[in-house]
């Protein structure tokens, strides 16, 4: 999860298969994560019609999180806010 990055997603079967696994059994990492900041389990996304995430409001944490995060990469690739640094 933690090779995930900002503003991106991956699917808990693409996840299963990096670590010879099963989506069910990433399921559970996730729905057991104490640290979901730290660790960004919200980045791990259903293939499916179903979505889930159990931190802090659900499904409202786990979209306004992806969408922050994806927009904070945007600024962050933008040219025009990138600051130039000069030594004093």
């Amino acid at each position: 999860m933690c090779a995930i990055p900002p503003g991106a997603t991956m699917r808990y079967g693409a996840l299963a298969n990096t670590v010879a696994s099963g989506p069910r059994a990433v399921g559970q990492v996730c729905r057991r994560n104490p640290l979901p900041i730290l660790i960004p389990c919200h980045r791990v996304v259903s293939s499916g019609p179903r979505e889930y995430y159990t931190f802090a409001e659900g499904l409202a944490t786990k979209a306004w999180l992806l969408a922050h995060q994806a927009q904070a990469v945007a600024i962050s690739n933008d040219p025009s806010t990138t600051m130039t640094y000069r030594a004093a």
